[in-house]
């Protein structure tokens, strides 16, 4: 059976297809977009990222924009979080991108954000890999956290794509990187009408000035 993604996870159980309303598709200029696709139809309607409603995050839809050290632990002017950061501004303009939580002392939610994200696609590679474009296999499959192993400032928490396992490892490994945003993009980034209101606004205020000055004179 065939099932197609509509910005939305689909996952089969008991040969039904479920949507899951946890992923929004967003499109490149961060619009609400629930017809496009992870993978995009014929390489059009693709999404740029996905918002995660029980998380309020915004998630970019390629996990394949590379692999760094962890920020903090290299001399390498390229690090994870700065990849997350450029992958992300690159995408949508905006900043403030960096690195899946991943605590695995934690449950799913605000600390464990990659433990949300695989439960919320079907806990599955096959699920994950249908949710996001460019989900890393074998020998990339390894995703750095956001999160420092406590008591251990050398060591990260990362996330396995294969079985959805996480574990600890030295910040000077080079892992691959997914970059995620605070809230959703689509609040965050202005319509073009909004633009034009500003414009507006400056102008007037420009006016005004002038003739508080002439005044003045």
């Amino acid at each position: 059976m065939k099932i197609r993604l509509i910005g939305l996870v689909a996952i089969t159980l008991s040969g039904a297809a479920q949507a899951s309303p946890v992923f929004e598709g967003r499109s490149s200029n961060g619009a609400i977009d629930l017809t496009c696709t992870a993978h995009g139809d014929a390489g059009t309607n693709m999404c740029a990222m996905f918002y995660h409603r029980n998380l309020d995050i915004t998630i970019l839809n390629n996990w394949s924009i590379g692999a760094a050290p962890w920020d903090g632990y290299s001399p390498s002017t390229t690090t994870a979080q700065t990849l997350a950061e450029a992958a992300g501004s690159s995408a949508t303009g905006l900043t403030g991108w960096g690195l899946p939580t991943g605590d695995a002392t934690e449950p799913a939610g605000a600390l464990n954000q990659f433990k949300s994200i695989w439960n919320d696609v079907g806990a599955s590679f096959s699920f994950l890999e249908a949710q996001f474009a460019g989900v890393r296999n074998a020998p990339f499959d390894f995703y750095w956290s956001s999160t420092i192993q406590p008591g251990f400032p050398g060591r990260a928490y990362g996330f396995y794509t294969g079985d959805g396992r996480q574990f600890t490892d030295a910040a000077y490994y080079a892992l691959s990187v997914v970059a995620v945003r605070p809230g959703d993009v689509a609040q965050a980034v202005p319509e073009p009408q909004t633009y034009a209101l500003m414009l507006v606004g400056l102008c007037l205020m420009g006016l005004v000035t002038r003739r508080d000055k002439k005044k003045q004179s």
